[in-house]
């Protein structure tokens, strides 16, 4: 099935902003953990503000994010990208 098949036009829509999105945080952790350009870590927080407000971003919140992050690398990525993946998370 292709994008957004049976959903319409507005959901493909919809559809092509996330994954527009989902590409613009890829960027953004890629530099974050692999040293690439990105945008400001301003801009992308600015972008979220009203996520945060509605729902905020607390430590546990965070903690539960490395402690996913550490899995992932656990579970066999090696090499010295991984590793300065791990030392920048």
């Amino acid at each position: 099935m292709g994008l957004g098949r049976g959903v319409g036009r507005r959901g493909r829509r919809v559809l092509r902003l996330g994954y527009a999105h989902t590409l613009d945080l890829t960027d953004f952790w890629v530099g974050v953990l692999l040293g690439e350009p990105h945008d400001p870590a301003e801009d992308v927080i600015e972008a979220h503000r009203w996520l945060h407000d509605a729902d905020p971003f607390d430590t546990a919140l965070f903690d539960q994010w490395l402690e996913i992050l550490d899995t992932t690398f656990d579970a066999g990525w090696t090499g010295p990208m991984a590793g300065t993946a791990r030392r920048r998370g």
